[in-house]
């Protein structure tokens, strides 16, 4: 026995209905649950369930996606404790086949994932998996994840405090600490900057970092438009604030890159975290060193 169905549509949770949320979740949850009242007296050789790599790391805008499969890895690990076969396994999108090979969402989504150190998976490869682990009755749940993990956590720091992946991420080349301390140099560089220059400094900065998000060119982006009609969506959105926090050492909520603002906002946004870390740090804003802020202008 075989479940495969499924269905995408990303939402942010604080929108998200009921009906919208349920139409999601139904072929997943209703679907594998009906499967297993119909089958769970039958003699099985095996029964699989696809389900997505986003229910172990999560995913913005795709609470209801999640939630579906992890009702279906939890069916996975309920069978077994009823002495029935049951199998789930989290895949990463599959580059050949189904929602990412076959939509143009899907393969923006395929490269931005790939950007980020997330390997797609071809069909032959997994199927090859697949018949490994098909008949390993002992195994209830197992993630095929193939990720450049190093590449990843350059892009989302905040996964090596998740202790899922703490093995994972503990071997690679990536000291939470020196980021951590390259952040507030960061930060630190840009309280020495004037505040009536600041600004205009930070909205170069992040329109160079929304352009890389988009890929596309610095020339193309209007700084007044809303950054949601520019395209960016809950994914993108998580990429853009990540990249603001590494590279700005400012973090921002998610909600902020998707309820309308602008890079100019954004910049404006940002410049008043800034000042409010300077005042709290020392009362005011620290005095500006001429040559310095000059240097720091040609970095940033």
């Amino acid at each position: 026995m075989v479940h495969l169905a499924g269905i995408i549509d990303d939402t942010l949770i604080a929108k998200e209905k009921w009906s919208h949320f349920t139409k999601i979740t139904a072929p997943k949850i209703e679907g594998a649950w009906n499967l297993h009242c119909l089958t769970r007296h039958k003699p099985l050789d095996f029964f699989l369930l696809f389900s997505s790599a986003s229910s172990l790391s999560g995913m913005v805008g795709q609470a209801n996606y999640v939630a579906a499969h992890s009702f279906i890895d939890i069916l996975a690990h309920y069978r077994h404790s009823q002495g029935l076969p049951g199998l789930s396994i989290n895949w990463n999108p599959w580059s050949e086949v189904g929602h990412a090979a076959t939509t143009d969402y899907g393969h923006q989504a395929l490269e931005r994932t790939a950007s980020q150190g997330i390997e797609s998976i071809r069909v032959i490869p997994g199927l090859e998996i697949l018949a490994k682990l098909l008949f390993q009755p002992e195994v209830s749940q197992v993630g095929v994840m193939p990720t450049d993990w190093s590449k990843l956590l350059q892009v989302d720091p905040t996964l090596s405090k998740f202790a899922l992946f703490s093995e994972l991420t503990e071997s690679q080349d990536y000291d939470t600490e020196e980021s951590n301390n390259h952040n507030q140099e960061k930060l630190q560089e840009l309280t020495l900057v004037a505040e009536s220059d600041r600004e205009s400094l930070l909205i170069t900065h992040l329109r160079d970092i929304v352009a890389t998000v988009l890929r596309s060119n610095q020339s193309d982006l209007d700084i007044k438009q809303p950054l949601n009609l520019m395209g960016v969506d809950s994914l993108l959105a998580v990429e853009l604030r990540n990249r603001v926090q590494v590279e700005l050492g400012i973090e921002l909520p998610i909600v902020k890159f998707l309820e309308g603002l602008s890079i100019s906002n954004l910049a404006t946004e940002i410049n008043q975290q800034i000042i409010g870390i300077a005042a709290d740090n020392n009362g005011q804003l620290s005095p500006v060193n001429v040559h310095k802020q000059e240097r720091i202008k040609g970095t940033l």
